[in-house]
């Protein structure tokens, strides 16, 4: 992807390079000039002031058209690159995104971008500087070569130094970048643990100091000792020059007697020359940067494919407007057929000595069918299977074999069209600050300001334009803050993982026996990951899991009848809605 982003900008990048390396030609032009006054050799002071004054104008104006085109490629390449990364991510294997973490594609979005987006707006300073190293050299090569022969004898010894330097700061470079990934994972836990942490003073304790603070110092070791590579060759860089002047001053006069002037234009170009390979060091720093940020936006790998490969078929199609919603309401059934899913290592698949016969919890076969207009419950102990199922049948993880089919028609999980009859709200799930409709667009506000009212959560929130005042709501509350968005973009399929779980009495019985019913009536199928074995009677059918297998599929009135909690169980209104009805 990194490739397809250079040959696209590859003209811009063509473009400050050549005008860089132009550039750096008239600041040689300005640099013989100034040594040919200082030797008195320039000839007409009229002349050579026009001359002079030619060259500042063309400096000037090339060193800002350079800078220019530079922030244009940067900004450009920063801002393709991020919207990339966030479209595959979106298009990627959830289950391997689970795997590789959220901490590590934050640092893909934020440090890894920023450094090969540095690189990237380096390189044409850094041919400015190497043209300028090339060209002065050259020129020193027409005033004298016996002195420019000792010269490149001396900076050659110089170059194979500071390579060595330079060669392990990139090592160091390398295991500060893998650090970095340590430290992200701390920062999201400081922000995702912060009630835990809050109220747990040896918890906090031990994160602070052991955890965030450790992986802190261990940034800053790795980065001092980076840096210290770094400065040793800049000075060394520096030093050298004045060695090489040094050399020069005294082998001219006692072994080539060489004119003044010559022995003056060696030692001015050399004294210009820090500049130039001061940056050439400084500059190798920030590519080197650039290419460990590179291979690790690289080494993210999703179905061994890398994450940030562009995927035009896949952002074509999300944003091909609605075409998937045309067809959803012609949804009559979905089918599941012999369902397999293992749960794996992924780790351990990618190392050599990965053990194929380790025990992972499986899923499958799974036969399962609803159609529209039907309630189905799936029900069980905890780890029986019964969520897995439901991110199968909604496309969040890839089965390893069987069939999901819609209408008869056999289905890929991972098309966006196959997706959007679906709703799911999961059992952790996140809450966005806009609502839309079944369109795609923002939400009716008078419609979104019914179901917040309905919802409990009108004294809460406040919507306009259908943008929400805010979502710091508690878990119950973001719960129905999802149910709300849920019906607002009127899909033909919902899903709900636990919804209830941490709803007070009220709307656990709202949601089972009001709302529930409603989607029956609106020919919506609805699948509901349940342990309210007191409601199971509003569903058609109640299926059960057990290590991974459906063992049951009843009806729910049947499964209603032998349960001891469910003798008061009716669809008249019961004390607590009546309750939420006089609050209303």
């Amino acid at each position: 992807m990194i490739r397809t982003l250079l040959a696209q900008n590859g003209w811009l990048i063509l473009l400050a390079t050549l005008v860089s390396s132009t550039s750096a030609l008239f600041a040689l032009y300005m640099v013989a000039a100034i040594s040919d006054q200082i030797s008195q050799t320039a000839g007409d002071p009229s002349s050579w002031l026009a001359r002079f004054l030619l060259g500042i104008v063309a400096l000037f104006a090339l060193g800002f058209l350079s800078q220019w085109l530079l922030t244009l490629l940067s900004t450009r390449f920063v801002a393709k690159l991020r919207k990339t990364i966030s479209t595959n991510i979106l298009n990627a294997n959830y289950a391997q995104l689970e795997y590789t973490g959220g901490h590590k594609l934050y640092a893909a979005l934020t440090s890894d971008i920023s450094s090969v987006s540095g690189a990237l707006s380096t390189f044409p300073v850094f041919v400015f500087n190497l043209t300028a190293i090339f060209v002065c050299l050259l020129y020193l090569a027409t005033q004298s070569l016996d002195l420019f022969t000792l010269l490149i004898g001396v900076l050659l010894v110089a170059v194979g130094t500071i390579q060595i330097l330079m060669d392990a700061s990139a090592v160091r470079i390398q295991a500060l970048r893998e650090s970095e990934d340590s430290l992200f994972s701390y920062f999201k836990a400081l922000i995702d643990g912060s009630k835990e942490l809050s109220v747990n003073r040896d918890r906090k304790r031990f994160f602070l100091d052991e955890q965030l603070h450790g992986g802190v110092q261990t940034m800053k070791g790795k980065e001092r000792s980076a840096q210290l590579f770094m400065n040793i060759s800049m000075n060394w860089g520096t030093t050298v020059l004045f060695i090489a002047m040094g050399i020069v001053a005294i082998s001219a006069s006692v072994f080539f007697q060489l004119p003044q002037p010559v022995v003056t234009t060696f030692v001015f170009v050399l004294i210009y020359l820090a500049g130039p390979i001061g940056g050439v060091i400084n500059d190798q720093q920030v590519l080197i940067r650039g290419f460990v940020g590179a291979a690790k936006l690289d080494s993210l790998r999703l179905n061994a494919q890398p994450l940030v490969e562009t995927n035009a078929a896949a952002n074509a199609l999300l944003h091909e407007p609605s075409v998937a919603h045309k067809k959803l309401h012609d949804f009559e059934r979905l089918q599941v057929r012999g369902l397999h899913y293992r749960y794996k290592d992924l780790e351990k698949l990618e190392s050599e000595d990965a053990n194929t016969d380790e025990y992972h919890f499986s899923v499958g076969p799974i036969d399962f069918e609803i159609q529209r207009g039907e309630v189905v419950f799936f029900v069980g102990g905890n780890g029986s299977g019964k969520s897995t199922v439901a991110k199968l049948i909604t496309g969040l993880y890839q089965y390893d074999s069987g069939e999901l089919m819609l209408n008869g028609k056999a289905q890929t999980p991972e098309d966006d069209a196959y997706r959007a009859h679906f709703y799911t709200i999961h059992a952790e799930c996140y809450v966005f600050d806009t609502l839309l409709d079944e369109h795609g667009k923002l939400a009716d506000d008078a419609r979104s300001r019914e179901w917040l009212e309905r919802l409990g959560l009108a004294h809460k929130i406040r919507v306009e334009n259908g943008v929400l005042s805010s979502t710091n709501l508690s878990s119950g509350q973001r719960k129905r803050l999802a149910l709300l968005q849920a019906y607002l973009q009127d899909a033909p399929i919902y899903v709900f993982d636990e919804w209830a779980a941490e709803q007070d009495p009220i709307f656990r019985e709202l949601f089972y026996t009001e709302l529930l019913p409603e989607l029956k009536r609106q020919n919506k199928a609805v699948i509901a990951v349940s342990h309210d074995d007191a409601y199971f009677g509003v569903a058609d059918r109640v299926v059960k899991f057990d290590q991974g297998q459906i063992v049951s599929q009843e009806l729910g009135t049947t499964v209603s009848a032998v349960s001891t909690s469910t003798s008061n169980t009716s669809h008249s209104q019961s004390p607590a809605l009546a309750e939420l009805e006089v609050k209303r």
